[in-house]
């Protein structure tokens, strides 16, 4: 590793880990990597990414309509995230 990497684990090796229960729904995982973690539920965290995020949600602050959803996530995909994550028990 370089001065410039950062550590990361495959999103593959999280996705493997039974105790963590993750279930991918959609999109590769192969290639990507997780250098952190962010949790969020404002609608518009693209400011506070740095790229590489596996990012946490329980979908509080997330847009209500399809076209907010899309705009949603072409901004976290521009801005890097490696993964993003649903929590399924209600808040």
């Amino acid at each position: 590793m370089t001065e410039t990497e950062q550590p990361s684990v495959a999103l593959s090796v999280l996705l493997a880990d039974p105790e963590l229960g993750l279930s991918q729904v959609t999109g590769p995982a192969e290639g990507r990597r997780i250098s952190t973690l962010g949790t969020t539920e404002i609608e518009a965290p693209t400011p506070c990414l740095v790229g590489g995020e596996l990012l946490l949600t329980a979908g509080v602050g997330l847009p209500r309509d399809a076209n907010g959803i899309d705009t949603y996530l072409q901004r976290v995909i521009a801005a890097g995230v490696a993964a993003l994550g649903f929590g399924v028990v209600p808040v």
